[in-house]
């Protein structure tokens, strides 16, 4: 599957969790406003009792003691704090101007908000009124939800409220030096429904500060509080998703695909802007039709029915299709067509992912007229090579003969220096011979192969050995090797790659007690087999440079041949997909290393 269909199937497989996440944040938004107005009526009943109160009115059959009237003046506080909270949605700026207006309208010591993090088990300082609230922030002050010194804790393990009217009496107290004046304490869980979201932890700077109305005002208040903080969070988590949505329905109006939703009838759900730009129809005039009704549809690789049937067991199709534009005009198209389907894994539409692939095919014919015409070109030249090759040589044998003759006939009345000019000639056309022959090689590898198949390299390197014993002698060289693997290559090309590499060496050896070792490494998908030598070696910026055609570091007097040796080398691993290369130091020695895939086919 092309990869851009891939990264669009992750798309649409995004957005849909984002979307059920979406809907997940609206439910619960909705039972919190439920229970907002329920505490919201509890309040407006109070504040109304308050009002009467304070305009010295008596409801019928109510009367109106001293503690109701505290009661109901500590609710109305509650109240207005609560109205001024149900207008944030953020957040931060929530718990800020809650425990900002609580310290203020309850006129108490400090007021600060842990909150929970479930991962590491604690209760982390959120937000703090004052100084001390600014201080314990920059301290990232945590307490454990273990803590057995800590009211906070005690209440957030309870989930009830803790209330200590005398602080110096309670040995589950621990004093915090940025508080010293504290003298009272009131913890009250933040809790949401099961879920508990944090503490409120008030302190006051005298004991028995806290009177019974006002902490029912309170509690209230943590009601609210907890309440206004989840809807903040979900309206945020909302806002989030929606900009997600957005940011990823804006991508697949400007990807160049087309890209296309349907229901579980393939009737169209979704048509974005490069479908409309491909086909030539808007997205109004397409919505809630089949492909098919709007055009007519050529499966080159298979049926209809068959890529149904694909479709529906697999869940996916990819395939070359010919469809109609809206002005009839035929166009190829790759499509790529997913399944969608909901959590209980029951297909409820599909996505189509559609190119026009009208350049692409313009460009694959070029290339396919271009190759054509190169293989045309390859076989013209291998045809003059050979013709070249063969038409150079009988030339070349003749004048080395006649120059032969010459020197054998004439040999007494010719002078020395005449003799000396035969010899030159007669060795130049020897080497332009071989160098005829060598060319005519190094054109024909990856030609004339006679296959791929399994190649023994004992047998290989044997045979090696056999054709280069008379110059293994002559040099006295010591050659040994490891155990040899069998191998998938060309046999032919195998044996000239060795034979070409154990000469070289043979060739660039030392005076003193030569060598060659042969040996083999298994890789994870490849041989490397290595010929190493204990020669003149060279300079590291030439081992590169060796294995292109023609390139020599001696002259001919000092060593001979022609300069396309390692470059057939080079030819013959990389026709065998693998790598060739040399390490190699002066005076010490190479080590010419060459690879073969293992799964060469």
């Amino acid at each position: 599957m092309d990869q851009s269909n891939v990264s669009t199937d992750k798309l649409f497989e995004e957005i849909s969790h984002l979307r059920e996440a979406l809907a997940r944040a609206q439910a619960e938004i909705q039972q919190l406003t439920q229970q907002k107005n329920q505490l919201q009526t509890e309040h407006e009943v109070s504040q109304a009792l308050a009002d009467q109160h304070k305009a010295g009115e008596r409801p019928t059959a109510v009367p109106l003691d001293p503690d109701f009237a505290d009661l109901a003046q500590q609710l109305r506080k509650a109240a207005i704090i609560s109205q001024k909270l149900n207008t944030i949605r953020e957040p931060d700026k929530l718990l800020n101007e809650a425990i900002s207006l609580m310290r203020s309208s309850f006129n108490l010591y400090h007021v600060h908000i842990y909150l929970l993090d479930k991962d590491e088990s604690v209760l982390r300082v959120h937000i703090g009124s004052g100084v001390v609230g600014r201080q314990l922030l920059e301290q990232e002050h945590t307490i454990a939800l273990t803590a057995v010194k800590s009211l906070v804790a005690l209440a957030a393990r309870q989930q009830e409220m803790v209330l200590v009217h005398d602080v110096a009496n309670h040995p589950t107290f621990l004093a915090n030096p940025l508080l010293p004046k504290t003298k009272s304490e009131l913890a009250i869980p933040l809790q949401y429904g099961r879920s508990l979201l944090g503490v409120l932890d008030i302190q006051d700077s005298q004991p028995n500060r806290f009177g019974t109305a006002e902490i029912d005002a309170v509690l209230v208040l943590a009601g609210h509080i907890a309440i206004a903080l989840q809807n903040a969070r979900l309206f945020t988590e909302r806002h989030q998703i929606q900009k997600e949505l957005f940011y990823q329905a804006n991508l697949l109006q400007n990807v160049s695909d087309a890209i296309i939703a349907t229901d579980n009838e393939f009737r169209i759900q979704s048509w974005n802007k490069a479908a409309e730009t491909i086909y030539g129809w808007r997205e109004e005039e397409v919505m809630g039709k089949t492909m098919g009704e709007l055009m007519s549809l050529v499966y080159e690789q298979s049926s209809r029915e068959e890529m149904l049937a694909n479709f529906l067991s697999k869940g996916h199709w990819t395939g070359r299709i010919s469809q109609t534009r809206k002005d009839g005009a035929l166009i190829p198209v790759l499509s790529s067509v997913t399944a969608v389907k909901d959590q209980q894994g029951t297909v409820i539409g599909a996505v189509a992912v559609n190119r026009d692939i009208t350049d692409q095919l313009k460009i694959e014919e070029a290339l396919r007229e271009r190759t054509r015409s190169l293989e045309a070109s390859n076989e013209e030249l291998a045809q003059f090579a050979y013709a070249a090759s063969h038409d150079l040589q009988e030339p070349l044998r003749m004048i080395t003969s006649y120059l032969q003759l010459i020197a054998q006939r004439y040999q007494d009345q010719l002078d020395d220096e005449a003799m000396e000019f035969i010899g030159y000639a007669v060795d130049g056309a020897k080497r332009m011979r071989q160098l005829i022959v060598d060319l005519l090689t190094y054109s024909r590898i990856g030609q004339q192969n006679q296959g791929v198949g399994q190649v023994e390299l004992e047998k290989i390197l044997q045979q090696v050995l056999f054709n280069l014993e008379v110059q293994i002698q002559e040099a006295n060289i010591a050659i040994t090797h490891d155990p040899l693997p069998t191998i998938t290559a060309d046999k032919t090309q195998m044996l000239q790659l060795l034979q070409n590499l154990i000469s070289n060496a043979i060739k660039f050896r030392k005076d003193e007690s030569p060598k060659v070792h042969i040996s083999a490494q298994q890789e994870p998908a490849r041989w490397v087999i290595q010929i190493a030598d204990n020669g003149i070696g060279m300079q590291p910026e030439f081992t590169k440079k060796i294995f292109a055609i023609f390139q020599r570091l001696h002259t001919r007097e000092e060593y001979p041949g022609t300069g396309i040796g390692l470059a057939i080398c080079k030819k013959i691993v990389q026709k065998h997909k693998g790598e060739i290369w040399v390490d190699s130091e002066p005076g010490v020695g190479s080590t010419f290393s060459f690879s073969i895939p293992s799964n060469l086919t």
